[in-house]
């Protein structure tokens, strides 16, 4: 018998977005956790929380409450969600109504020296528990997915994470 595991990035593209989010990428995934239940698939989204706080820091609270409650419509249709970072965020910014990107910061080592890696993964689990809690008290985060698929120096990032309960 073979096993496949489906896992996507719940994410907004780094580049140009010339849409609305619920174009680029509430409303493709609300037909995606649709399709999928209907076929009786489930899979594992990992969803990039650092958008979050930077969005909250420039008033998007619109954007906010469409990704929490769209985490939410994924737990209640069956779908997993967990961990994933792109910690660019803290050095993005919202002008002229589109997010400008810096290539700094893109993967999570970046903050192993000045020390704020614990606190970026302590505060995305902590935000995926305390939004999917309301829909399943037995949700735990116990996932990770690299952004840019970096895990070096593997050690360090990897002792992080199983310091806050991800295997």
């Amino acid at each position: 018998m073979m096993y496949l595991s489906l896992t996507f990035d719940y994410e907004l593209f780094f580049g140009d977005n010339h849409d609305s989010f619920d174009n680029v990428l509430f409303g493709p995934t609300y037909k995606l956790i649709d399709a999928l239940e209907h076929n009786g698939i489930s899979a594992t989204f990992f969803a990039d929380v650092c958008s979050v706080p930077v969005s909250m820091r420039y008033g998007q609270m619109g954007y906010i409450e469409s990704f929490t409650k769209q985490l939410r419509y994924m737990a209640q249709h069956g779908q997993d969600v967990q961990l994933h970072l792109h910690p660019h965020w803290f050095y993005s910014d919202w002008k002229d109504n589109q997010w400008s990107f810096s290539n700094k910061g893109y993967r999570l080592h970046e903050f192993i020296d000045d020390g704020r890696i614990n606190d970026i993964v302590t505060d995305g689990i902590e935000y995926l528990n305390n939004t999917l809690k309301a829909v399943d008290p037995a949700y735990r985060c116990i996932a990770y997915r690299a952004g840019g698929f970096s895990m070096q120096p593997h050690q360090k990032i990897v002792g992080v994470l199983y310091d806050h309960g991800v295997r």
